[in-house]
């Protein structure tokens, strides 16, 4: 008899975390810039950025048309996409990860940002997160 016969198997996300105490929203020079941070200056950091200029069809080939990615591990290279998942309460900002992205970055499949003790209202950070990374939404979950 095999050794889980009768036992339901689940997979096993691995999930990494950082308490976020900065969180910035900031549209610059055609960017917006969605940052959370552990402190200032940061040890652990994410990233979302995203050029609000309509793409052109080459920067769309490239995929270059969606958020761009980066944290503290990927000291400052980061990857386009990657991002399949994200889940957001009025203390916690869950990402999900591809397998490919989550290798690329340095980060486990799912990422959850504690944001209990960071400053920012949800509703602009939600509308914020919208924007960065569409066409995916920004599922609430409280």
């Amino acid at each position: 008899m095999p050794p889980l016969a009768g036992i339901a198997v689940t997979e096993v996300t691995r999930m990494s975390s950082f308490s976020c105490r900065v969180i910035r929203v900031l549209e610059d020079q055609g960017t917006l810039l969605v940052a959370f941070a552990d402190d200032e200056p940061p040890q652990r950091y994410l990233l979302l950025q995203r050029a609000l200029e309509t793409p052109t069809d080459r920067e769309r080939d490239l995929g270059l048309d969606r958020v761009h990615v980066s944290t503290e591990k990927t000291e400052g290279e980061g990857r386009y996409g990657g991002i399949h998942r994200v889940e957001l309460s009025s203390v916690s900002l869950r990402l999900g990860f591809t397998a490919e992205a989550s290798r690329e970055l340095g980060l486990d499949e799912s990422l959850i940002v504690d944001l209990s003790q960071a400053a920012m209202d949800t509703v602009e950070l939600e509308r914020a997160l919208n924007q960065a990374l569409a066409p995916l939404r920004v599922t609430r979950v409280d």
